[in-house]
């Protein structure tokens, strides 16, 4: 390779090439040492030219790089999500609530209206004689202050619940049990207030209708409401 030869492949490098090696520009400078002054000047330009850092200016995005880039992004975002899903339905990680298992030497019961009056106090009692309780009440006329009393009393994991249900509404209902094991059942919800019975006594006749219309056969329902009518004759 002559010293012509040299200098246009210097010319030629592409941009993203780096500067020749040491011996490269050691050859070139005893090569030059035979020539006239102004092939050494341009030697000399060259060898600045491609020696100097290169602009930012003429750095220009690569479309390969680019898409490289955002396929990886994609890709750990992806197995990301994909991870997530795993954990949550990883059996190993789903803790079983102490509620919806029989333990032996436990008595799981469930107080309805247990955030009322006489159904906190009974809650309340059965905690101190080691109960396991679930509370259901829609408090209508419970106090959600009873409950968290009850919960500080008692704050260990498997002694205490509260569930929000309506138990007129058949399908919380069927779920409270389907999730749940209770060994005993009390119950104290009621729409009882004696006032209340005396004004309005169709609100008691329409609960009760609620919560066995879909349970009972005709006969019965026709049985329950003349039973449900002559109290309601009874009571003026």
């Amino acid at each position: 390779m002559n010293i012509f030869s040299l200098i246009h492949h210097q010319f030629t490098l592409p941009v993203q090439t780096r500067a020749p090696s040491p011996s490269i520009r050691r050859r070139c400078s005893s090569l030059l040492q035979g020539f006239s002054p102004s092939i050494r000047r341009r030697s000399s330009l060259v060898h600045r030219c491609q020696s100097s850092p290169r602009s930012p200016s003429l750095d220009y995005a690569d479309p390969k790089r680019k898409s490289n880039f955002l396929g990886k992004v994609f890709l750990a975002a992806g197995l990301t999500a994909l991870c997530i899903i795993m954990i949550k339905q990883s059996p190993s990680l789903s803790s079983t609530s102490p509620f919806a298992i029989r333990e032996p030497g436990v008595t799981h019961v469930l107080v309805t209206g247990g955030a009322g009056y006489i159904g906190s106090h009974a809650t309340l009692r059965l905690l101190k004689e080691n109960y396991r309780v679930t509370i259901v009440d829609n408090l209508s006329r419970g106090n959600m202050g009873a409950v968290r009393v009850l919960q500080n009393l008692f704050p260990e994991p498997g002694r205490l619940q509260f569930i929000y249900a309506d138990l007129g509404d058949q399908t919380p209902v069927n779920k409270i049990f389907l999730e749940n094991k209770f060994d005993a059942v009390m119950h104290f919800a009621a729409v009882a207030y004696v006032g209340e019975s005396t004004e309005d006594p169709l609100k008691i006749r329409n609960c009760l209708s609620q919560l066995y219309a879909k349970d009972i056969t005709p006969d019965d329902k026709q049985e329950l409401d003349e039973a449900l009518q002559q109290e309601i004759q009874a009571a003026f």
